[in-house]
């Protein structure tokens, strides 16, 4: 690629982002356009996690994100969308789950949803929203299992099931990464 004047710009088509990202970041004016205003305005968690795996940020430091979008997913949006399907027994058994918080409650989450998901299937009893739901649980507490293994893999499942949660939990996500994380540690590297 041919470098511009924005070695930010460049620093993010070395490593590949997204065609929404780069449209997004197209879209800030040019005084925007630093690193420290990047990921001040960011309200993709998705995005700041990538950021941050493409950084090198350690895997360990990258698990207090990807543990909070699998609390969320697996106790506050997938018995939502249970509860709205008249499932409130399934719906109370992930709401009932200890938070999830290290890698041991991230497994008993993904069982929980597991189990949930098997009698959805063999009733057959439920709405395609609320089959993506609790998917998008379990592909968040697997993610988060995952984040004392391999970051990457664990980051991308993280940011698969933040984006089946939608937007609000995209943002919630990217206030998390300001808050647990703080700015990749690379952030003064692509000025």
């Amino acid at each position: 690629m041919t470098p511009t004047t924005d070695p930010l710009r460049d620093w993010f088509d070395d490593h590949g982002w997204c065609v929404d990202a780069r449209e997004w970041y197209d879209f800030l004016p040019a005084a925007d356009c630093t690193a420290e205003r990047v990921w001040a305005l960011c309200d993709r968690g998705d995005w700041l996690l990538w950021w941050h795996v493409i950084a090198g940020t350690p895997r360990e430091m990258l698990a207090p994100v990807v543990y909070r979008a699998a609390d969320r997913a697996c106790r506050e949006y997938a018995p939502a969308a249970l509860q709205a399907a008249g499932l409130t027994e399934q719906a109370q058994s992930l709401r009932s789950l200890a938070p999830v918080v290290d890698r041991a409650t991230a497994r008993t989450a993904w069982d929980a949803a597991r189990d949930v998901w098997a009698a959805m299937d063999a009733a057959r009893e439920f709405a395609g929203a609320v089959a993506w739901a609790v998917w998008a649980a379990m592909d968040a507490a697997r993610a988060a299992g995952a984040a004392a293994g391999d970051a990457e893999p664990a980051a991308w499942v993280a940011a698969e099931a933040a984006g089946d949660a939608g937007d609000a939990e995209l943002r919630r996500c990217a206030e998390d990464c300001r808050e647990l994380l703080g700015p990749p540690g690379q952030l003064g590297d692509h000025r």
